[in-house]
């Protein structure tokens, strides 16, 4: 574990941080909300290019352990 004296080295080195896309701002602001449902997950997702390649390719994964191809966000929800 790093201490404290190197996490404040790291954080002075860093100059600039790339602001969080309104994509993922908005999915974070739906899966917080216990109103919402897959419908409103899948729209936040799927405006998202980079974030619903992420997701299917998770999704069809090893690690996911499915054992079909998933194809679409909803599937992979």
């Amino acid at each position: 574990m790093k201490n404290m004296t190197d996490i404040i080295d790291i954080a002075q080195d860093i100059t600039v941080l790339k602001p969080m896309p309104a994509s993922i701002r908005r999915l974070a602001e739906v899966a917080g909300d216990p109103e919402a449902g897959i419908d409103e997950i899948e729209e936040a997702i799927k405006f998202d290019q980079t974030l619903t390649a992420y997701l299917l390719r998770m999704a069809n994964s090893a690690w996911s352990g499915s054992s079909r191809q998933i194809e679409t966000i909803r599937q992979a929800i």
